[in-house]
């Protein structure tokens, strides 16, 4: 992080914890002239990022923004299903030993 003062609290409840690192690093870029980043700074980031967004990007936005997280989530809750399966399989196994 470079020398530059900035509200994280606020950044956090705009953007979110998990964007902190990456919106402190852009308003580090984008002010970097700067001593001192203010509430009113991040809005105007925000504003300007929004303004670029073309109608023609809305479906790649949408699919960053709705469909891949619940891809991830639907990859995770499978494997979760199979780690179960594969216990269920190993207790089988213990069962199937102990009544011999």
């Amino acid at each position: 992080m470079s020398n530059l003062k900035m509200n994280e609290t606020y950044i956090k409840t705009k953007l979110g914890t998990d964007n902190l690192k990456r919106a402190t690093n852009l308003l580090n870029q984008v002010y970097a002239g700067k001593k001192n980043i203010t509430g009113e700074d991040v809005n105007a980031v925000i504003g300007a990022l929004i303004d670029q967004v073309k109608p023609s990007s809305i479906k790649n936005l949408r699919n960053q923004v709705l469909v891949q997280p619940l891809m991830i989530e639907k990859e995770k809750s499978q494997m979760i299903i199979e780690a179960e399966k594969a216990r269920q399989a190993e207790i089988d196994k213990q069962i199937e030993t102990a009544t011999k």
